[in-house]
């Protein structure tokens, strides 16, 4: 099924995928990660492409991206920050370094700066809690701030 709301490449790009992958369903997060890589966040077009390619309900595909927070469904910033909100890192402070990233950046957690350059998100774990209060800039562990 051709989904008429992605342009022609996120089309054919998320098709490649989903067939390199044998359509498995079961290589799911295999093909987000990939899409997302691509184009920077995966759109509700791709999800139903996705479900359509692997056999698989929209609902599924839709559970598994809004499950992780790793995967957006939106545009992004050029720099995605994401400060780790554990137990251990409020503890350690994050919600000050929330506040002044907030302040900062002029925008709350979950939107992108008005010239795209940031996006900013809350995470559940980024593994960095013995260096706690920590966050991850396009993937770049950044600790004890």
């Amino acid at each position: 099924m051709v989904d008429s709301t992605m342009d022609h490449e996120e089309q054919a790009f998320v098709v490649k995928v989903c067939q390199g992958l044998s359509n498995n369903a079961d290589r799911m997060m295999d093909i987000l990660w990939m899409i997302q890589d691509k184009f920077g966040y995966i759109s509700p077009a791709a999800m139903t492409t996705i479900a359509d390619a692997t056999h698989c309900s929209r609902v599924h595909v839709e559970g598994v991206v809004s499950f992780y927070d790793f995967f957006e469904t939106t545009p992004q910033g050029q720099f995605i920050i994401r400060l780790c909100d554990d137990i251990i890192d409020r503890h350690s402070g994050s919600n000050l370094i929330q506040k002044v990233f907030e302040e900062m950046l002029n925008i709350k957690v979950g939107q992108t700066t008005a010239d795209g350059l940031f996006s900013l998100h809350l995470a559940s774990c980024i593994g960095m809690s013995d260096q706690a209060p920590a966050a991850l800039i396009n993937g770049a562990a950044i600790t004890r701030l």
